[in-house]
């Protein structure tokens, strides 16, 4: 399976309500489930395009972006 992202987000800084006072820089693009573990898609971000290849373990793979 092949992905190509084109222009990934850099980190994006997620505030949550005022009053809980948390704040932190969401890091990964995407996840899949490779049968055993959760994996995390990592691709190059800025203004730049990258291919990333999973090669799964089972004949469906949900892939969440």
């Amino acid at each position: 399976m092949v992905l190509i992202f084109n222009n990934a987000p850099e980190k994006q800084l997620i505030k949550v309500p005022s009053g809980a006072g948390i704040s932190s820089f969401y890091e990964k693009t995407g996840t899949y489930f490779d049968g055993y573990d959760n994996k995390i898609i990592s691709p190059k971000r800025g203004k730049v395009s990258d291919t990333v290849i999973i090669i799964p373990n089972t004949e469906f793979t949900e892939i969440n972006i």
